[in-house]
């Protein structure tokens, strides 16, 4: 595993804790940059690092990454002994942590969970936690994140705190890309890394059985409804239409729209009216009040403030500025 990655390797023979890590940290790290993200503030947690730890080149994060990208804050991999421990919370990170070998013990949440080979566990590190070694030894990655949406993610996967993780399997393969990118400089890293950790973040959300369970209770025939919408968002569509269409109480109708689309019904036509009125604008010569017609709108008047309302421009201006 991660084969082609720098890591540099330290093995811990005087425990490093919170209390002596001014004085412990430099015999193993000529740049206390190398640490910063096993210990950020030495007196917000506390712990023990004791064993070995293989950590990758700290790169500085952009400004710009900070405010609108995903971005690693630290990778490390860490062979623990029976002490090791950390207890921490107000920490601004997400963490995914993987068992390789040994077996771990996590407090979360009001919960404890003991991490076997096989099992990683994603947590928001601003909730109290605690983690140790359970036995002799516990051999882990730390894979510290944060981003501009990974608030919004972390509230799907919320639920699924453990995660089964086949080390040879396609999350493993996902991660080690991502850290091979994390080590490396190439152009646009910022973008592909937070692509790729986006993409990771996904996929686990993709294998969690919250989402196998909302799949599989999708109504068919709300299904059957977003086609029939898709093929008539440009007629008068109401409410009582669509649920004495669907059979789907309009009530519950609207829970389920907001629940798998993030739209109301009517929302979510709306949307439909602007994204081919744009494609119309683009891609025709016709003027505004056929298009407002062609795409359902009661007057051209309506269709161009309802245009600008959500685009800023004049249909007239997008039109000109998409030639």
């Amino acid at each position: 595993m991660f084969e082609h990655i720098h890591f540099k390797k330290q093995d811990i023979v005087f425990p490093i804790t919170n209390r002596n890590a001014e004085n412990t940290m430099p015999l193993y790290f000529e740049n206390s940059d190398d640490f910063i993200n096993l210990v950020r503030d030495t007196h917000s947690h506390d712990f023990l690092i004791d064993g070995s730890l293989l950590s990758c080149t700290h790169f500085p994060v952009s400004a710009y990454a900070q405010k609108n990208l995903f971005y690693i804050q630290g990778f490390n991999i860490l062979d623990t002994k029976k002490n090791y421990y950390t207890r921490r919370k107000n920490y601004d990170s997400y963490l995914l942590c993987i068992t390789y070998e040994g077996t771990g013990i996590l407090e979360y949440d009001g919960k404890t969970y003991t991490l076997k080979p096989g099992q990683a566990f994603l947590m928001d590190c601003r909730e109290e936690h605690f983690y140790k070694t359970a036995a002799t030894h516990w051999k882990h990655a730390d894979l510290h994140f944060l981003g501009s949406f990974t608030q919004d993610i972390f509230a799907e996967l919320k639920e699924n705190i453990i995660i089964t993780w086949d080390i040879q399997g396609t999350l493993q393969k996902s991660l080690e890309e991502l850290i091979y990118i994390y080590d490396s400089v190439m152009p646009y890293r910022d973008f592909i890394l937070s692509n790729r950790l986006e993409t990771l973040l996904i996929s686990i959300l993709e294998e969690s059985n919250s989402y196998h369970r909302n799949l599989k209770g999708i109504p068919e025939n709300l299904v059957t409804l977003l086609h029939y919408i898709d093929l008539h968002y440009n007629e008068h569509l109401s409410l009582d239409f669509l649920s004495e269409f669907s059979g789907i109480n309009k009530y519950h109708l609207i829970r389920l729209f907001k629940k798998y689309l993030g739209y109301t019904p009517k929302e979510y036509i709306l949307q439909l009216q602007l994204k081919n009125a744009q494609q119309f604008l683009k891609t025709t010569t016709l003027p505004a009040n056929k298009i407002a017609a062609m795409v359902g709108m009661e007057s051209e008047n309506y269709f161009s403030h309802f245009f600008k309302s959500r685009t800023g421009m004049s249909p007239g201006q997008f039109r000109k500025s998409n030639q």
